[in-house]
């Protein structure tokens, strides 16, 4: 792997030292540590969270998931979402993607190239 010049590598801590104290990053953090903390929160949270990764899995291992499963899934993230917490985390974290995405722009524009590409 290629080594990151001294100046590149002090400018992408400073740019990850902003990030992690900007406004959306500790919104975020904070509404987390809330989610975690309230047991009915926290517990429709991670239920969603493994239902989503074994139905992802299972389809991408080529399963074609049966609509009655489907349908739970949905039904359990319609009941999540309507928790003011989990609600209050999925616009945090909306928020949070605003800002990378803003930050994504704004580095590719100045850099000039697209950082998409090389990401890859």
């Amino acid at each position: 792997m290629k080594r990151l010049t001294p100046e590149i590598e002090q400018s992408a801590y400073r740019l990850g030292e902003a990030l992690r104290s900007s406004h959306e990053v500790q919104a975020y953090r904070q509404v987390s540590q809330e989610v975690a903390a309230d047991r009915q929160a926290g517990q429709w949270s991670a239920e969603l969270e493994s239902t989503y990764a074994r139905l992802l899995q299972r389809q991408a291992a080529g399963e074609i998931i049966p609509l009655h499963e489907i349908e739970a899934f949905y039904r359990l993230e319609h009941q999540a979402s309507a928790h003011p917490l989990l609600l209050k985390q999925s616009r945090a974290l909306e928020s949070l993607k605003d800002l990378f995405t803003e930050t994504h722009a704004l580095l590719s524009d100045e850099l000039e190239i697209n950082l998409r590409e090389i990401i890859g």
